[in-house]
């Protein structure tokens, strides 16, 4: 049980790992989208001018240029521009590129990136969320997210090379905006492979440990008396006199195929070693008396009160009557946190009864709709048979 869980906290923290690799992603690719002219020193290429020009540098970004020199300027944001343009500016080149229209198509590419922002962030959410479907639904979106990745970067490289080749002689290099597209792509396809191996994972454990459901009943019935001059309706509406709690707990086996080691109990031979160890962990958890089939179970009639006569809301109580109601109220809070520990300690008490009783002996002594006292009974029946056939024999 300790591995599984050890196991289970792993494979959680390898998606959220997943999930956190998307969201660096996310922030990545935001560096890449505001790059000029929304941020002028930020730049996807740079062309370098040499120092006798007084121009400076072209800086290209994913909306726009900017220019650095004695004229700064930057041109307003848009999809698609015309990179040669702010080389005639500056007088780098006396006429268009030769690959000008060419170049000024691929820039319109660059809208990918910003889908490829939001596409990352939407797999990010979806990541952060439990569930196999959320996360085969995050994979599915952060695919996405790399392959645009992808293509944004091979057209950003060639629409590179060709302004490269144009200005062989001048400096034209890649620049922050670049670098952040790549480390994301890089942690967009990390992350979207730990999201499928998470999931994939998860939905295999689940096929190998599915459950067998065993719904066991328990009420409990807690009785108070309402004191003269105290209200009524405040006990019955939350805080009620009379408290019947009928709670059903869904206790969850073990995977379906079971260890023989594991299994303590596989038929009436093994009775006392089985009693042996139930009465023990039922002494432990404080709920022997509950589950002793020698001792009568406790009576859960509910007991009829006349409200008549009695106040009905706090500002009409005595002062008598407020104080009963508070030590009332304190009995209730005790008593409701007491039931609580005793519902757990059934709980745990189940668990391990479904999980080191074998399968065969489940099936027709664990009926659905019984409770923990009426299996530990009919065990105990079967077990006392079968020492009572043994001393027969003997």
């Amino acid at each position: 049980m300790a591995l599984r869980s050890a196991l289970r906290s792993a494979l959680r923290f390898t998606h959220l790992l997943g999930a956190f690799l998307l969201f660096i992603s996310t922030v990545l690719l935001i560096i890449t989208d505001i790059t000029a002219p929304a941020a002028s020193n930020l730049a996807i290429f740079r062309v370098h001018i040499n120092s006798e020009n007084p121009s400076g540098n072209v800086y290209y970004g994913t909306f726009g240029y900017c220019i650095d020199g004695q004229n700064n300027e930057c041109t307003s944001s848009a999809v698609g521009y015309s990179p040669s343009q702010a080389l005639l500016r500056i007088g780098l080149v006396s006429s268009p590129l030769s690959d000008a229209e060419k170049i000024e198509g691929y820039t319109k590419a660059m809208v990918l990136h910003p889908i490829a922002t939001c596409l990352n962030f939407i797999a990010f959410l979806l990541a952060v969320r439990q569930g196999v479907m959320l996360s085969l639904s995050a994979f599915l979106v952060a695919l996405l997210a790399v392959i645009l990745t992808l293509v944004a970067m091979a057209v950003d490289l060639t629409w590179f090379n060709m302004l490269r080749d144009d200005l062989s002689p001048v400096d034209v290099s890649l620049s922050t905006g670049f670098g952040t597209l790549a480390a994301a792509f890089a942690c967009s396809l990390l992350g979207a492979i730990i999201v499928l191996f998470t999931c994939c994972t998860a939905r295999r454990r689940r096929k190998a440990h599915k459950p067998q459901g065993v719904e066991t009943t328990i009420t409990t019935t807690t009785t108070t008396t309402v004191p003269k001059g105290a209200d009524p309706h405040v006990h019955h509406h939350g805080h009620t006199a009379k408290h019947k709690r009928h709670r059903r707990c869904f206790c969850s086996t073990m995977a379906t195929v079971q260890s023989v080691s594991q299994i303590i109990y596989q038929g009436p031979k093994d009775w006392d070693r089985f009693k042996g160890e139930f009465q023990s962990r039922a002494y432990a958890l404080d709920i022997w008396d509950f589950i002793d089939p020698d001792q009568l179970p406790s009576d859960s009639t509910l007991e009829d009160v006349d409200l008549t006569g009695y106040p009905t809301n706090v500002l009409e109580m005595t002062t008598e009557g407020k104080q009963a109601y508070n030590q009332e109220f304190t009995a209730y809070i005790y008593k409701d946190r007491k039931y609580d520990t005793f519902r757990k300690g059934i709980n745990d008490l189940t668990k391990w009864v479904l999980e080191f009783v074998s399968p065969a002996i489940k099936g027709t002594s664990f009926l659905p709709g019984k409770n923990l006292r009426e299996w530990y009974a009919k065990l105990a029946e079967s077990g006392k048979v079968y020492d009572g056939r043994l001393l027969i024999n003997t």
